[in-house]
């Protein structure tokens, strides 16, 4: 009775391995920056990897991000992050060689 229990458990284990192997599978390479980012966009979080004042940080959506005294930045003023090095969801990822070839992304400053 034993071996019985055991052996379709085992089997109930390959086959969910075999299932999530499935939906795994790495998906087809992607050509275009455009083509990347709707990928991207597609999926419920995100994240960017950007330079700001000569230093990297990682980003997502309503993140605050606290950086040494920027000079002739006021509190209002609109930053754009034109050197981004990496976007990404959960399941994709675009890269750039060193930054990725899109417009800037804005944030607004202000004092913490």
């Amino acid at each position: 009775m034993a071996f019985s229990l055991a052996s379709s458990s085992l089997s109930r284990h390959v086959r969910q391995l075999a299932t999530r192997a499935l939906h795994t599978q790495p998906a087809p390479p992607v050509t275009s920056t455009p083509t990347a980012l709707a990928l991207i966009r597609s999926q419920p979080s995100h994240y960017v990897v950007a330079s700001l004042a000569g230093r990297k940080y990682t980003l997502a959506p309503r993140d605050l991000l606290t950086v040494p005294r920027l000079k002739d930045v006021k509190v209002g003023d609109v930053l754009n992050l034109s050197e981004i090095h990496e976007v990404g969801s959960r399941e994709y990822t675009l890269r750039g060689n060193p930054v990725i070839p899109v417009r800037p992304c804005q944030g607004r400053s202000h004092r913490g």
